[in-house]
């Protein structure tokens, strides 16, 4: 109905107008914060986690072998037959 895309809508508007502020006056400071003092290993488990959860919460096990399978099929291609994904 024409209330649930009236109330979206506003509520796209209000993070908007929330969340873009701080976005511009932070997003340096925290994005050299974490190149400074995070190691980019712990950057990169995290977003590998992440994806398991995801894949796991949507997927379950099969998503999960559904992950692996893609990730380990881009290694190969990309270390072995310099192909890029």
């Amino acid at each position: 109905t024409w209330e649930f895309l009236g109330y979206g809508m506003l509520a796209v508007v209000v993070a908007l107008l929330i969340a873009y502020p701080f976005t511009m006056n932070y997003a340096y400071r925290a994005a050299s914060y974490v190149s400074r003092k995070i190691s980019h290993e712990a950057v990169i488990a995290t977003f590998v986690g992440l994806i398991l959860v995801i894949g796991i919460w949507e997927g379950g096990l099969l998503g999960l072998l559904v992950i692996v399978t893609v990730g380990l099929l881009g290694g190969f291609l990309s270390r072995f037959l310099g192909f890029n994904i």
